[in-house]
């Protein structure tokens, strides 16, 4: 599959696992932050609540949180921008719990 500009399409359910298995290797403050900001669509003020800091401490514990993510993803074979990386954890994330959630 391409794009419109000839790239390649990345099948974000073939990345899954590996994203899965990347988190994993975060410490765990890395890993409630990025949980909480994508994964429950918290603003930076609630991550903050959740880790018991300031919103800019949150701020820069997502950032970093994400830049950390990325190194692994690279040492997984996935080469990206820290910014792709947080818009693929959100498309990820979001479908992984559209798939796991019960239907009414």
């Amino acid at each position: 599959m391409s794009a419109d500009d000839g790239r390649p399409q990345t099948n974000w359910e073939d990345l899954h696992p590996v994203i899965d298995d990347a988190m994993h290797d975060l410490v765990e403050k890395d890993r409630v932050a990025i949980l909480v900001r994508f994964f429950e669509q918290r603003s930076l003020a609630e991550v903050g609540e959740v880790l018991g800091v300031g919103e800019n401490a949150a701020r820069m514990r997502v950032d970093r949180a994400l830049h950390r993510l990325r190194e692994l993803l690279t040492q997984r074979g996935i080469k990206s921008t820290t910014m792709a990386v947080g818009a693929a954890l959100t498309a990820a994330l979001r479908s992984s719990f559209q798939l796991h959630s019960p239907r009414p």
